[in-house]
């Protein structure tokens, strides 16, 4: 009974982390650069707390609506930080954008003496940004936080997704290791009961 109840599970299990799996990519994600890439080591996040740092190598002294932190994942530290301002045109969402690379300070000297290295410019491109657009980098990438919706679609979607990881490649396969084993197990001890019953 034991053993039919395990091999039941273990093969719903399958195409339950299936239908998980496939239902979390259909829910539309509020974060304007949900991660991607491998595992999604690609992460877009908020920068705002790096503008004190950046601010002293660029003319534009204002602070900007909202600044995006791009990295990879296992990168030693190393990211770009792209920081946007609104420019004074009538009717137009048309940004500026100051560029910046960062790379940590690897020298010998204390952490007290080492200061972080950014390298800025302003690039000569701009981006345009609908109302909604940029009410919703403001959110994510800005001095306003994203609502209490938002994070639980995001929550939402990160646990369909973990759950269907675990069922497709350990809970499910795992279960029905666990079935053969017993299997093999019952049909070995049978055939012992068999040799040692014998006359």
């Amino acid at each position: 009974m034991l053993k039919k109840k395990i091999f039941k599970f273990a093969i719903y299990c399958i195409p339950a982390g299936l239908i998980s799996c496939t239902v979390s990519p259909l829910i539309r994600n509020p974060h304007p650069h949900p991660p991607n890439g491998f595992l999604g080591f690609h992460t877009t996040t908020n920068g705002m707390r790096y503008w004190e740092l950046v601010k002293p190598q660029i003319k534009n002294v204002e602070r900007p609506d909202f600044c995006k932190k791009k990295m990879f994942a296992m990168d030693a530290g190393i990211f770009n930080l792209y920081c946007y301002q609104r420019k004074a045109i009538p009717n137009q969402n048309l940004y500026s954008i100051t560029s910046c690379f960062y790379s940590p300070d690897f020298s010998n000297r204390t952490s007290e003496q080492k200061e972080p290295s950014f390298t800025c410019t302003v690039k000569q491109e701009e981006e345009k940004y609908s109302d909604e657009e940029r009410d919703r980098a403001i959110r994510f990438f800005g001095d306003s936080v994203p609502s209490n919706f938002e994070y639980a679609i995001i929550v939402l979607k990160q646990l369909l997704a973990f759950i269907g990881f675990l069922l497709i490649v350990f809970v499910g396969p795992g279960l029905l290791f666990i079935w053969l084993l017993i299997s093999i197990l019952q049909v070995s001890f049978n055939l012992i009961n068999k040799w040692i019953s014998k006359p």
